[in-house]
């Protein structure tokens, strides 16, 4: 039996990282989540303008699509282990003395990639056409190695990168609830008061804004995706409604 592909896609905050996760736990699959990646390309352009020191204080810029593609030949080297806990990214840098780029790899956590000034940036560069290919190579090279079966979340997956899943699961959640959600995680992870509810909320619309409009990949609900609102449900049912379709799948494939 071929593995089982299960796409996940939805807005910012809607909880697609966390019920993936569950997930894949509950049903032994392996996860890719896509907004890592794009996290990972976001921090290591942050990390670039710094000379790869990992300064939060001075990080906190906003990149421009100039500078994106000015940086277009360090995307395209660009590489990432599957983001889980602890990896490392890969990238070329150019070396004056040897008048060549010179390979390089850095570890960073998944939890680098919380820090708001990532945050604030992913959907900026999310959008460029030299980004979204790069990204879309490193998906399919990890979900094509896939052995059992994968979860992959992001905002295309079950129409762009994976429209063959077997699952397809849509997330959906007003943006009053999204935005109180993430609140809530950086109060808590991050343990700061520089940020307010409202600025977060202002954030959650505009990357709504941003992934709903975007020319390639934009955030579109598959035709054959099953649309579940989180509203008003609790992580546990979210997860389970999800769990049960993904048997039932299985089961049929079998049959």
């Amino acid at each position: 039996m071929n593995p089982i592909k299960v796409a996940i896609d939805g807005p910012s905050g809607v909880g697609k990282s966390s019920t993936s996760q569950k997930l894949s736990e509950m049903l032994g699959f392996e996860r890719l989540d896509s907004g890592k990646i794009y996290r990972s390309i976001t921090y290591a352009l942050l990390l670039k303008m710094n000379k790869f020191k990992k300064q939060p204080e001075k990080l906190n810029k906003t990149i421009t699509e100039e500078y994106i593609r000015e940086n277009e030949m360090f995307i395209r080297n660009f590489s990432v282990d599957n983001p889980v806990g602890t990896f490392n990214m890969h990238y070329s840098e150019y070396n004056k003395s040897v008048d060549k780029y010179v390979k390089r790899k850095m570890e960073i956590s998944c939890d680098e990639l919380k820090q708001y000034f990532v945050e604030k940036n992913v959907s900026i560069v999310a959008k460029i056409d030299i980004v979204r290919t790069r990204v879309s190579k490193l998906q399919h090279e990890i979900i094509n190695s896939a052995k059992n079966g994968i979860i992959v979340d992001g905002r295309d997956i079950g129409t762009v990168i994976m429209p063959d899943a077997h699952v397809k699961i849509f997330l959906t959640a007003s943006p009053d609830v999204r935005a109180k959600r993430r609140f809530d995680e950086i109060l808590q992870e991050q343990k700061t008061t520089d940020i307010n509810y409202e600025k977060v909320l202002e954030d959650i619309k505009t990357r709504d804004y941003n992934d709903i409009n975007r020319k390639i990949g934009p955030l579109l609900k598959a035709k054959d995706a099953i649309e579940i609102d989180c509203s008003y449900m609790t992580f546990n049912e979210q997860v389970q409604k999800i769990y049960d379709a993904v048997v039932e799948q299985k089961n049929s494939m079998k049959a």
